[in-house]
């Protein structure tokens, strides 16, 4: 890259991290937010985790780590500022990660854009073209349910695809792939469906396996039952049921009609504007 085409390209970097602080600086906490805040002071964190997993959700991974932040950051809005930047960070890091193992694994070059150059420019499109900004990067309580689980699966995708083979990269691995589950069922079962065919092509041709292709495979093996485990723990959760039951059944023409409805805005409205 030429130097005034780099110098350009920082200073997009440089705007968009003081567009994002301002942007995390002026939200503010929800509903959920004071009442997590609330249910940990008078629970504690591992308590919380369990009552909530008890008698509301089974998400124990996500409610865990937002019961540690909320107890240390109570109700101090310059402290929830950082939800959002570790949120970025925690991408930008896996996003990094994962792109470097992959590079390295399949001994490509990435000579013409720079790692971290890329890492970067990725997220912060990501940032852009999510739907509803507000509600994706600085509803508090959801971030350690929807943006952690990516950063957690692109950093176990990088941990699979690691040439190195110790107790720490798999140590990595089995963290990420018990959080993901446990944090979200609904990208565990789409992330499962991404392992599935990244396993696919590498199982075709076992015959001619390398040892480093023998670990991949094994990797991939563990890294579906962990999310199966996990995934296994979170829908069965008692929990889940009381909440169920504070909703109206959901017979199969309502979600047509919510699917339909869904898609439609999404296909229609949002995307297009998004790209106009």
């Amino acid at each position: 890259m030429s130097k005034r085409y780099t110098s350009l390209l920082y200073l997009c970097f440089l705007l968009f991290a003081i567009l994002f602080f301002t942007l995390s600086f002026h939200s503010r906490l929800a509903t959920d937010d004071y009442y997590t805040i609330a249910s940990v002071n008078n629970n504690g964190i591992i308590h919380n985790t369990i009552l909530t997993y008890q008698e509301w959700l089974g998400r124990f991974s996500a409610v865990f780590v937002n019961s540690i932040l909320f107890q240390l950051f109570q109700a101090n809005h310059i402290l929830f500022t950082l939800i959002p930047l570790i949120t970025f960070a925690l991408l930008l890091f896996s996003v990094k990660y994962c792109s470097s193992k992959m590079i390295h694994f399949f001994s490509l070059s990435n000579s013409t854009i720079p790692i971290a150059t890329w890492s970067i420019s990725f997220t912060i499109m990501l940032f852009f073209s999510t739907i509803h900004i507000g509600e994706s990067w600085f509803w508090y309580c959801s971030a350690s349910t929807y943006w952690w689980s990516i950063a957690f699966f692109l950093t176990g995708l990088g941990s699979i695809y690691s040439n190195t083979n110790n107790i720490s990269n798999y140590l990595l691995l089995i963290i990420c792939f018990v959080y993901v589950g446990g944090a979200s069922e609904l990208y565990s079962l789409l992330f499962m469906i991404v392992l599935m065919i990244i396993y696919y092509p590498s199982s075709k041709y076992q015959k001619a396996d390398t040892e480093q292709q023998k670990r991949f495979r094994n990797k991939l093996i563990l890294s579906c039952l962990l999310l199966c485990i996990s995934v296994f723990i979170n829908i069965t959760a008692s929990g889940n049921e009381i909440k169920r039951s504070f909703y109206s059944a959901f017979d199969l023409p309502t979600f047509t009609n919510y699917f339909v409805r869904m898609n439609g805005k999404l296909f229609l409205w949002f995307i297009p504007m998004k790209l106009l």
